[in-house]
């Protein structure tokens, strides 16, 4: 079981590296107890995972040791800090804040561009959860404090564009 676990985790990180590539400038380690550590990618000399910690490296020789049972997440992208925008046409201009979200999700639209069509809330599913129109608005609020936390999809139609476009949402 461990060492399938291992396997496992080591091949997210293969992936996960493979994936992001040279647009990765900083790996986020984010523990239970909600204490998040940054290493620069371009000061990570090795990465390894032992029975039951996650070993960092750094290119100064200074290592930093995780117990993997008590971590959320590795990931190359803040989850915790990060305001994720959509870009449309070269222009951002919808940005869903605060997330993570509590209560309430506001979503902010640009001045430029389109801003009608439809913003909705899906499940990691796909289940629609709840939906708005955005007809010329320049922002809306949502009431999700019915959600439980975790993780959510944000979908959003513009009118006359073919296709959706979709931001992860985290609900604490």
């Amino acid at each position: 079981m461990r060492k399938q676990c291992k396997y496992f985790l080591s091949v997210v990180m293969m992936l996960a590296l493979g994936l992001k590539g040279l647009q990765a400038q900083t790996m986020y380690v984010l523990q239970k107890s909600a204490a998040q550590t940054s290493f620069a990618v371009s000061k990570i000399r090795k990465i390894t995972f032992g029975a039951e910690n996650l070993n960092v490296v750094k290119s100064d020789n200074t290592a930093e040791v995780f117990a993997i049972n008590g971590l959320r997440y590795i990931n190359f992208k803040s989850l915790v800090t990060d305001i994720q925008e959509f870009n449309v046409g070269g222009s951002k201009q919808i940005i869903p804040f605060p997330n993570p979200f509590e209560n309430v999700l506001n979503i902010s639209f640009g001045s430029k561009g389109a801003t009608e069509g439809t913003i909705s809330i899906l499940d990691l599913d796909g289940r629609l959860l709840m939906s708005q129109q955005m007809d010329g608005l320049s922002s809306l609020s949502f009431d999700v404090q019915h959600l439980k936390n975790g993780y959510y999809l944000c979908r959003y139609n513009l009118k006359g564009v073919r296709g959706s476009e979709f931001i992860k949402l985290i609900k604490r």
